[in-house]
Parts: C-alpha cells; structure tokens; sequence
C-alpha cells in the first residue's frame, strides 16, 4: 500500500515539476522553446503548402462554362481601342502552345492582335534568397504594362516560399526577357512618361524589429516578417529609392493603424501603386505631377503621397476593409 502511495506521489510530482517548467519554458523562452516553436511553424506551413498538380492562380472551375476568355460589350460608350489582357502560365495555350500566354492584346471582340509567351523557368533561374527554393510551378504572373518599345513589363508572385513577392521583368516584343530583377518589386505597379517604375517593393526583416522606431515591434513568429515600401526603379531595373512603409505611416501621424493588424508576418500588404501624372494632379487639389497613389490593404487605406519624402497629400483610412487596388 505504501508502495503505490509513493509511486503516486512520485507521478503527480512530475507532472507538476513538468507542468510547472512547461509553464516557465513558454515565459521565459527556456529550452526547449525555440525547437517546440521551429517544429510548429514548419508543420503550420506544410499544412499551408499548395498541390503543384493544380494550375497556380486557379480559383475554381466554372461549371456549364467553356474554358477560354470570354468578351461581351454592355455598352459601347465603353470605348472601341484595343485592350492589354494579363494572362498567365499555361493560359490561352491556343495562341501560345508552349508556355501560355503571359499577356495579350486583343480586339473588344476578343480577336488577339499580339501575344507575350514567356518560359516561367527563365524568371526562377537564379534565384536567390527564397525559402523554400523557387519553383517555375509556383510563380504567377500579377501584373503588365506595355513598355514604349511595344515591349511587356510583368511582375511575379510565387506559392509556397518566402518571401511570395518575386520581383518584375522586362521582355522585348516577341516574348524575350531583356532584364529581371528579383529584389521584391510586386502587386500592381506604373510607369510614368519617361518609363521609370513605382511599385510596391517587399524587403524581409527580422522579426521584433521596432516599427520606425516607434514603441511598436513586430510580432511574427518566424524569424523574419515582409516589410513593405513604395519604390522607384529606373526603365532598366536599377532601385532608384525606396521609402518603407512603417516610416511613411509614423511620419505621417498614422501609426496607430500598425497596432491592430491582422498578420504580423505580412504587416502592410501594401497592393496597388499609381502615378500621378500633370492631368490628374490638376484635377485633385494639394497633389503635384509625380506624387503616388497607394493602396494598404492591412491598414484599410489609399493615400496619395509625394513619392521621394512620403509626405501624405490626401487619405482615406477607414472608408474600405482590406482593398486591394
């Protein structure tokens, strides 16, 4: 009897030592703290990962659909003048039998006049910086703009790696690429008249850094979150300036909206850059040519600002939940 009363008391004592020391590991980060949180994080992102058997950027299938574009007028007020359509890899292989089209123009009535096919092998070749390595399988092509020289402009964004943000490509007109630069530049970006590029531009940091010095840290889990920032870069890929986006906000008295984000992995998620260009600055009051139009989707704001200093012209905070353009 005093045997299994002691063998008793043994167990409970260990499972409150181990209680206790599961208690202390999570406060004060004691060992084995940093393996138990690596082998969650990986399992978390193994469950994250998506099957390279499907086509990337496929939402869903369309039932009673025939695959392909489909093009309908609702009203021809819409105007008449050919359209730049972004396609993708593996996309409209009618027209582009080896890699898809990665974009097009094509009539109103969907006649394609010309096609870009780029091999998705030559944008990962390379790579640097990605974890898990790039794959051609995971990237996808988010935006285009045609170039002066009737060349394509295109940025890529890829699935299961970290950083998603790839970077942007030059392509002359039949599809060959001129130059890539795979530093971060991605989402939806512009060109001004003379073919410089404002983007918004992704740049990994460690995690716990303080948001532009203010009393804000980064919370991710991983050792390193996605800093966002608005960036120019020159018609030929070289980073002419680049401001982050944490200094924008506290600089402009908006760093409040970095207390409740939703992800601090992704903290900005900073999706759409326009360029102000002497038209529309005449139309908006307190805006100059060059200044930028930006989208914050994790900050619900569009903001116009200057694009050297960051200094906002115009906000609009709170009037959308996670835009993305």
């Amino acid at each position: 009897m005093f045997d299994k009363i002691a063998r008793a008391v043994f167990l409970i004592s260990l499972v409150g030592i181990a209680f206790v020391y599961g208690v202390a590991v999570m406060q004060f980060k004691l060992f084995p703290y940093e393996f138990v949180r690596t082998v969650k994080n990986g399992v978390d992102a193994i469950l994250e990962l998506e099957s390279r058997s499907a086509l990337n950027a496929v939402a869903f299938a369309a039932p009673n659909r025939e695959p392909g574009p489909h093009f309908q007028t609702y009203s021809v007020e819409a105007g008449q003048e050919p359209l730049l359509i972004t396609g993708g890899f593996y996309q409209l292989m009618s027209v582009c039998p080896e890699f898809g089209c990665a974009a097009w123009i094509a009539t109103r009535e969907g006649e394609v006049l010309h096609s870009w096919e780029i091999d998705p092998n030559q944008i990962v070749e390379g790579a640097v910086g990605f974890e898990p390595a790039l794959d051609a399988r995971d990237i996808r092509i988010v935006s285009t703009r045609i170039t002066s020289d009737g060349g394509l402009l295109a940025s890529f964004h890829a699935r299961n790696t970290f950083p998603y943000t790839v970077g942007i490509a030059r392509f002359d007109r039949n599809g060959a690429l001129l130059w890539k630069d795979l530093g971060g530049a991605h989402h939806w970006f512009d060109l001004d008249e003379d073919g410089n590029i404002y983007t918004a531009f992704n740049t990994a940091e460690p995690s716990g850094k303080a948001y532009a010095g203010s009393a804000l840290t980064n919370r991710c889990p991983t050792p390193a979150f996605n800093e966002d920032g608005l960036a120019v870069m020159s018609p030929n890929g070289e980073l002419r300036h680049l401001i982050l986006m944490g200094d924008i906000l506290v600089d402009n008295g908006l760093q409040s909206s970095l207390y409740a984000v939703r992800n601090a992995c992704d903290p900005f998620h900073l999706n759409s850059v326009e360029f102000i260009d002497a038209t529309e600055a005449n139309s908006i009051p307190g805006t100059s040519p060059g200044d930028i139009l930006f989208s914050v989707r994790e900050a619900n704001l569009v903001a116009i600002s200057d694009s050297e200093t960051g200094a906002i012209r115009h906000q609009f905070l709170g009037y959308t939940t996670a835009q993305h353009s």
